[in-house]
């Protein structure tokens, strides 16, 4: 999957590049490619600076939490954290997180008050869903027992 995502990528920066002549410094004004999950949660909790010049930043880890702001389906709006992590030595794990903000109709089928029955549409966004992020970092949240978080606002989510 992660190969048909980076081949679809490549084939986009191809084609933008040779229609438009983008180099790596033209994407670079357009997306933060510096920016990752471990990156946006390391600035949050205060180790480094918190990309917030507008740029889009491409993230990717599991949905742990979904909470629905506004079930209408023209004025949807919901939040979900996504984490993801990685053992640090065998004893402990470090986790990153983030808050991605979506809103609009076409994210009201993808992410369901309940989870559909019957058969599974791949489009559909759950807890524990492999998700790709694309989106705008808006700021950061405290939460209530300390943590604070980068939040994203997401224009683009999918399934991976």
């Amino acid at each position: 999957m992660m190969k048909r995502i980076g081949l679809g990528l490549g084939l986009l920066v191809l084609v933008a590049g040779g229609a438009f002549a983008l180099t790596i410094g033209d994407l670079n004004q357009v997306v933060d490619l510096s920016a990752s999950l471990e990156t946006l949660s390391s600035a949050a909790s205060g180790n480094q600076h918190l990309p917030a010049d507008g740029r889009f930043v491409l993230l990717s880890g599991a949905v742990a939490s979904i909470q629905i702001v506004n079930r209408d389906r023209d004025t949807f709006s919901a939040e979900f954290n996504l984490v993801d992590g990685h053992w640090q030595g065998l004893d402990s794990v470090a986790l990153y997180q983030c808050i991605v903000q979506v809103s609009g109709p076409e994210f009201f089928a993808r992410l369901p008050a309940r989870p559909p029955a019957g058969a599974a549409d791949p489009s559909i966004i759950l807890p524990n869903t492999e998700v790709l992020v694309i989106g705008v970092v808006q700021g950061t949240r405290a939460l209530p027992d300390g943590t604070t978080l980068p939040v994203v606002q997401g224009v683009y989510v999918r399934p991976l």
